[in-house]
């Protein structure tokens, strides 16, 4: 009977780790597993069956449900997740990391953005200044354009 809430816990535990790359609501789904398996545990136990993996089990159960609601509950609070707002790129200095001729790429606060230079050709390392994000793409102006 031990082996059937042994498995549960399995199911459990690969749900727990699973939540790290799914979502949160992988762990509520784990937590609720644990705590069933737990529950089947407690009850083998009052019937008599108590042993030393019944035990071992029980300890597993209560710790993988603890933590499951733990990580649930930080994934569904929601702080964790950053609003990003791309139009705070505008008016940010930038530099050129390819050939504006018009469209390149710039460097734009450590990342590397798709970038079309308004106003003519930007040699490689030149500083523009961003005017407009449009969708993945960054509208800027070369401090020093070639024409």
């Amino acid at each position: 009977m031990s082996t059937i809430a042994g498995l549960v816990l399995a199911v459990a535990l690969v749900m727990w780790l699973g939540g790290f790359h799914v979502g949160p609501h992988a762990h509520v789904v784990a937590g609720v597993l644990a705590l069933v398996a737990a529950g089947w545990l407690i009850v083998l136990a009052i019937g008599g069956h108590a042993g030393p993996l019944l035990w071992a089990l029980l300890a597993v159960a209560l710790f993988i449900s603890v933590t499951a609601a733990l990580s649930a509950w930080i994934g569904l609070r929601g702080k964790g997740v950053v609003a990003y707002d791309p139009h705070q790129l505008e008016g940010v200095e930038a530099i050129a990391v390819s050939e504006l001729d018009p469209d390149g790429r710039v460097r734009v606060r450590g990342e590397i953005w798709n970038a079309t230079s308004v106003n003519g050709t930007a040699r490689l390392g030149t500083q523009v200044q961003v005017l407009r994000v449009t969708g993945l793409r960054l509208e800027v102006w070369a401090e020093e354009p070639e024409m």
